[in-house]
């Protein structure tokens, strides 16, 4: 298929300003495609909160399955050399848990006995997670992470008991199958029946980070996404609804509000911020570096013999850099749980040329150091 993205490229030269680029990709392996027609996207489907209970977590991207309605084998999320879509293969169960083994979550000293037994054995390889989903108990908070297959679960505990201030966070490196994640989340239930057992407090697409004013901290989370474009078998997503979450006890009452004028003062001014328009994200592909600097970025990874290499964000572009910062100083994996999000245009349209469909794909990234009136920030400084 035809395109403009040229089968070598010099890193010496200059090929696209760093925040403004327009690829050209070729619709996906498997039929993934965005939007038809030569207008700008209009038709993006937005995705509500699905409603989850403890009992299983359903897969969320339609997108990723067949006319059956089976998740396919496989799915494009990297580049190749040229810029066209290669594949990542899904993870088979060639050998799936027996099922008369038995679980090591019955409880939660069953499971600490077993933690050195377990960490022995071969973990999983988990992809990027796609879908979360938040729990509460009187004293924690659990948030579970799925994989596009929904095979695969991860977990974060926040404890909210935690003194103001000090943000307490545990992440479970173990990855769990669907039914030991199920089990786990059953044995917490009934340790806490006491109390209201578990209860579900939302499903969510990502993490945008913690933040704290004057007392406790709260988490930012993507409630609501839309698809607006795909580069290479990557999606990307708008941001379309956020929501706050105190993450102590405290700092949930009524009554710690009231008597904290400064901190609903400041509660307000981020409410107010209209998180909805204009902000975007990936699960796999850097949408604050260029294509350019993407493509050059991964051949010399692969001449190094590095399969995934590691998270470069431009950090001029990152206009949650504050909030991503508790995550990572607490959190090991922090881009696992949270997603960078840009502010800018992003838009892709498809032409026809002799017979074949070309996607035009644009992205407008705009400094968070340049925030403000427009007239306050025109023109260029010492960097360009």
């Amino acid at each position: 298929m035809a395109s403009i993205i040229p089968k070598t490229i010099n890193p010496d030269e200059e090929v696209v300003a760093p925040d403004l680029e327009t690829s050209s990709v070729a619709k996906g392996p498997h039929g993934h495609e965005p939007a038809h027609g030569s207008e700008p996207c209009q038709n993006h489907t937005s995705e509500a909160q699905d409603d989850l209970n403890i009992s299983g977590i359903t897969a969320m991207d339609h997108a990723d399955k067949d006319a059956n309605g089976q998740l396919k084998d496989e799915y494009a999320s990297t580049l190749d050399l040229d810029g066209a879509a290669s594949q990542e293969r899904v993870i088979q169960d060639a050998d799936p848990m027996a099922s008369d083994v038995e679980s090591t979550h019955k409880s939660v000293n069953d499971q600490a006995k077993n933690g050195s037994q377990n960490s022995n054995q071969q973990q999983p390889t988990l992809h990027r997670m796609h879908k979360f989903t938040l729990y509460e108990t009187n004293a924690r908070y659990w948030i579970t992470g799925s994989d596009i297959t929904d095979k695969y679960y991860k977990l974060l505990k926040i404890d909210r008991t935690a003194p103001p201030g000090q943000l307490s966070v545990f992440e479970d490196e173990i990855v769990y199958s669907k039914k030991e994640v199920t089990q786990l989340l059953t044995t917490i239930d009934d340790g806490n029946k006491a109390t209201g057992g578990l209860r579900v407090k939302c499903s969510f697409w990502g993490i945008l980070g913690f933040i704290r004013f004057t007392d406790s901290y709260y988490v930012l989370l993507i409630t609501k996404r839309q698809q607006v474009a795909m580069i290479g078998g990557h999606y990307i997503y708008q941001v379309d609804g956020t929501e706050l979450f105190p993450l102590t006890v405290a700092a949930g009452s009524r009554f710690a509000r009231e008597r904290n004028a400064e901190e609903g003062r400041f509660l307000g001014i981020l409410n107010n911020l209209d998180l909805t328009r204009s902000f975007y994200f990936s699960y796999s592909y850097d949408i604050t570096r260029t294509l350019q600097y993407n493509i050059i970025r991964q051949r010399n990874a692969l001449n190094q013999g590095i399969q995934q290499p590691g998270h470069a964000y431009d950090d001029m572009f990152v206009w949650n850099h504050h909030l991503l910062g508790p995550a990572v100083k607490h959190l090991k994996n922090a881009f696992d749980w949270c997603l960078p999000i840009i502010h800018g245009f992003i838009d892709q349209s498809s032409l026809d040329v002799f017979g074949r469909t070309i996607y035009i794909t644009i992205i407008g990234r705009r400094s968070r150091f340049f925030a403000g009136a427009r007239f306050l920030k025109r023109g260029a400084n010492d960097l360009g």
